[in-house]
């Protein structure tokens, strides 16, 4: 008679641990889900503006973007008072687990570090800029037409294609250092210099193709080109493009 009541307790209480621990677990499942799973899994669209006006300054500013993915784009626009117009496309989650991003200027420097996004840049005309623009994964596209004003640049990817298109009305500021660098990836390069600008393009691959066009330069070598006036030009352009595996391709006018 004992035993059978010892046994039938013992049932019970393993009945009540059972639903007690069924109610915690579920508890936690739904804590999860709404604050550590679904975030994983939220690629709804989150997309940030951020500029910034300012009147014609005589200082070089420095674009500094830092992405660890996502691609990075930069070409310039007719607006004097223009310091710089950002966006930035990411997900709902990155922003989760990461925060939102932040632009931030002090002391002349634009700065940009996210994580994951895609991010499109439009600088004024009536600045000058230093841009060193770099991602882990992904590609840098930079293009510096008519109204452009450019001091030095250097455009890096980990794993990803760069590419750098400059004509001969934009303006330099000083004589301007490119440096063009992806491990893996291809370099795209169209340059076309006024003519009192020396300019010298120099490339290396580890694996990979070359394809250089040069019309009116002179060929040091089959990866290094330079117009007639660059040891002599009071202003210069010197460009070194580096990919360790990946074509690189040029067009130099």
């Amino acid at each position: 008679m004992s035993n059978g009541y010892t046994q039938n307790r013992s049932m019970v209480i393993c009945i009540i641990a059972m639903i007690g621990i069924g109610s915690l677990l579920a508890g936690f499942a739904v804590l999860l889900g709404s604050s550590g799973w679904n975030w994983s899994s939220d690629n709804t669209p989150r997309h940030f503006d951020f500029d910034e006006l300012r009147g014609p300054i005589n200082e070089t500013v420095v674009l500094n973007v830092t992405m660890d993915v996502g691609a990075v784009t930069v070409s310039f626009v007719d607006n004097s008072t223009l310091l710089y117009r950002i966006g930035l496309t990411t997900t709902n989650s990155t922003v989760i687990k990461d925060g939102a991003p932040t632009v931030t200027l002090q002391a002349g420097v634009i700065n940009l570090d996210y994580t994951v996004g895609t991010v499109v840049v439009y600088l004024g005309s009536g600045i000058a800029y230093d841009l060193r623009i770099k991602t882990t994964t992904g590609d840098v596209v930079v293009t510096a037409l008519g109204v452009a004003s450019v001091s030095d640049i250097s455009l890096t990817s980990s794993v990803g294609a760069v590419r750098l298109t400059m004509t001969e009305s934009a303006s330099l500021v000083g004589n301007v250092t490119c440096d063009l660098e992806t491990d893996v990836g291809d370099i795209s390069v169209n340059i076309d210099l006024a003519a009192a600008i020396g300019g010298s393009f120099g490339c290396t691959t580890g694996i990979g193709s070359v394809s250089i066009s040069a019309p009116g330069w002179t060929q040091i070598d089959s990866r290094h080109y330079q117009t007639a006036n660059y040891a002599t030009a009071s202003q210069r352009l010197t460009i070194t493009a580096k990919t360790g595996t990946g074509s690189v391709s040029a067009v130099l006018m």
